[in-house]
């Protein structure tokens, strides 16, 4: 069954994501990354990111495996979860960046 306009719309934008370093469980809480920031992402009408989404420079080392997307910037609610193709490391002070359409979102 396919989403209606509508639908399509409410997940294409607005949305924040976060960086995670293992699963982040049913309500994505679990495992954040230390690299706190929510940074805004949005979809084209196939689920793709529009434009690259960069997090500054990272406070630790560690390897980010998952990304959730959420509502707001700050607080808010969980939308989606899910693993990155390859887990990414990255050294403390690194920049790290997710290209335009890398991140894509589809409903199972």
């Amino acid at each position: 069954m396919p989403l209606s306009s509508f639908a399509k719309g409410k997940i294409a934008s607005g949305k924040f994501a976060a960086l995670h370093t293992g699963d982040p469980g049913p309500d994505c809480t679990d495992n954040p990354a230390k690299q706190s920031l929510r940074v805004s992402v949005t979809l084209d009408g196939s689920g793709a990111s529009t434009s690259a989404l960069q997090w500054p420079l990272c406070p630790a080392n560690e390897t980010f495996t998952h990304v959730s997307l959420w509502d707001a910037a700050t607080g808010g609610n969980p939308w989606i979860s899910g693993a990155l193709a390859t887990p990414e490391a990255v050294a403390v002070n690194q920049l790290f960046e997710i290209a335009a359409g890398k991140l894509t979102v589809a409903l199972k």
